[in-house]
């Protein structure tokens, strides 16, 4: 066991969840669409999967928990709906023996109600990127893996040597392998969580009756940013992929605008909310086409 004693017991002092040993595991090849498909199980009978993909070409990895009812029937609100807000703001983070990584995506639960949750439901993080999966390859033969105030796992290191040796043949590293940071990448993750946030808070504004974005300056900004994000001749087939994907998340960024405007209070300031929560989406925009 390579992680040191001190470290693991200060990660675990950082972790409110009690260490539990990975108990089986199973390593799938190019299963339901991951070139790589780690299923784990502890000696708690709570269940820890683990999937590298490669959709649309950006590379992440998933990590999916499961058999915490308890813990996930906190993050709902008095009417007993999922408040994602409440979850994005718990798990912001993964350990992987001595490194921790930022989450880029808390995925939603498989259930919408309280009442809905039981032993299946499961909470998903995401963390994008070849540079930051490279990473967290890396970290990997190390025997510890928590996600604090979740799960905390030891007896990682043979389910996960395995499961980076997958990836690493998927993704054509060698073992150790440095990758690059693409920045760009990194300004566009920034750009998809402030994009959301505007057409939310644009939406607030809207139905609050105190401002209102028009369609064709939702339009402009895609258009800016699919060539600040994906320049070049050759990307054209990808621009339009990623402007059709944008497009794709008005809906429901929009829906969730709305309902935060019927909530006590939610048109305070809804006007000047909207207007500084473009501020993030153009700075993302203008530092990605600073990229060289």
């Amino acid at each position: 066991m390579k992680f040191p004693l001190l470290l693991a017991v200060a990660a675990f002092s950082a972790s409110s969840a009690y260490p539990e040993s990975i108990k089986t595991y199973e390593l799938k090849r190019d299963t339901a669409g991951y070139p790589c498909f780690l299923e784990t199980t502890t000696d708690k009978g709570h269940r820890l999967t683990i999937q590298l993909s490669d959709h649309k070409d950006v590379w992440s990895l998933h990590f999916w928990v499961s058999g915490r009812p308890d813990i996930y029937r906190r993050y709902f609100d008095r009417n007993g709906m999922r408040d994602q807000d409440a979850i994005e703001k718990a798990y912001t983070e993964i350990k992987i023996g001595e490194h921790t990584f930022k989450i880029h995506e808390t995925s939603f639960f498989y259930a919408l109600r309280q009442s809905e949750v039981d032993e299946k439901t499961s909470l998903g993080l995401e963390l994008k990127e070849k540079h930051h999966v490279a990473g967290a390859l890396g970290s990997m033969d190390y025997d510890w893996f928590a996600i604090p105030g979740l799960i905390t796992a030891t007896n990682t290191s043979q389910a996960f040597s395995e499961f980076r040796q997958c990836s690493y043949d998927a993704m054509g590293l060698k073992p150790g392998e440095r990758v690059e940071m693409d920045m760009r990448a990194e300004y566009r993750m920034i750009f998809e969580k402030s994009f959301k946030n505007w057409i939310a808070s644009a939406s607030t504004a809207e139905s609050c009756l105190v401002s209102r974005v028009k369609k064709e300056d939702i339009e402009a900004v895609i258009d800016r940013a699919v060539s600040a994000f994906y320049p070049g001749i050759m990307n054209f087939m990808k621009r339009r992929e990623y402007a059709e994907e944008l497009n794709s998340t008005i809906a429901l960024a929009q829906l969730g605008g709305s309902v935060d405007a019927m909530k006590k209070g939610g048109c305070m300031m809804a006007g000047q909310l909207a207007e500084m929560s473009k501020m993030p989406v153009e700075k993302a925009i203008e530092s990605a086409e600073d990229v060289e």
